[in-house]
């Protein structure tokens, strides 16, 4: 995620790290910007646009509560955990897709600096999104299925580098359990001309950003709204800049 601000940043975008959105900004019954906080030196400043768009991931309800006070929640999170494993336990600088016993899930074995990330799994989250934890019970989950597929490995808690925890931003289906919630993403508009996207994965990030800025594009052109155009194709630039 960072790389890819970077990228922006070398691209024309202005990046602002490190600001929390406090409220957004109105002006005719239309959302025209966001005041924020820089949470580092606490200093206070607008951003105006012409088209405002929600991407806050785990945070979109918040988000969209600024825009309508008393909208229902969109989003049914669910917490996944990644545990980090000694890496010379497993076939070097190989990437596995694994089938945990327990219950036929698949996991992914991945090498990352000289060890090995295991992950991830599933379970429902209504808690504080800044800080998902996790549970011993989980982390068992993902060294029994290591262990059932590599059974010289013998990876027990104490081998255990670090536990990572997140959160997956699904859009909510009344009446859907865990499994049945879509991993697709969605484009939200609201009364006030805001424009949200929930739901999705972080691997199809490039398509849920070009579906999203194509819709910004058509409302500018509708709006008759000058919009440069920069001849950047997106799909083809590497994050390695």
């Amino acid at each position: 995620t960072l790389q890819v601000a970077k990228v922006a940043a070398s691209l024309g975008a202005v990046c602002a790290n490190h600001t929390p959105v406090t409220a957004l900004l109105r002006h005719a019954g239309r959302t025209t910007g966001a005041a924020v906080t820089d949470s580092i030196t606490g200093r206070d400043f607008q951003i105006k646009a012409r088209k405002v768009v929600l991407a806050g991931g785990a945070w979109l309800d918040n988000l969209l509560a600024l825009d309508t006070p008393g909208v229902a929640p969109r989003l049914a999170p669910t917490r996944g955990i990644h545990i980090v494993l000694p890496g010379d336990r497993l076939p070097p600088g190989t990437a596995f897709a694994l089938t945990a016993p327990a219950d036929g899930r698949l996991v992914f074995a991945i090498p990352w600096h000289h060890r090995t990330v295991a992950g991830t799994t599933d379970s429902p989250y209504d808690g504080d999104p800044a800080n998902p934890p996790f549970n011993l019970p989980e982390v068992d989950y993902l060294l029994d299925a290591v262990n059932h597929n590599f059974p010289g490995a013998g990876f027990a808690r104490a081998d255990v580098v670090a536990v990572q925890s997140g959160l997956r931003p699904l859009i909510s289906r009344p009446g859907r359990g865990l499994d049945d919630l879509s991993r697709r993403h969605r484009l939200i508009r609201t009364p006030s001309g805001v424009l949200a996207v929930g739901g999705g994965k972080l691997t199809t990030y490039r398509r849920i950003a070009g579906k999203t800025v194509d819709a910004v594009l058509r409302y500018l052109a509708a709006a008759r709204m000058h919009f440069p155009d920069a001849g950047l194709n997106t799909e083809n630039v590497p994050l390695n800049r």
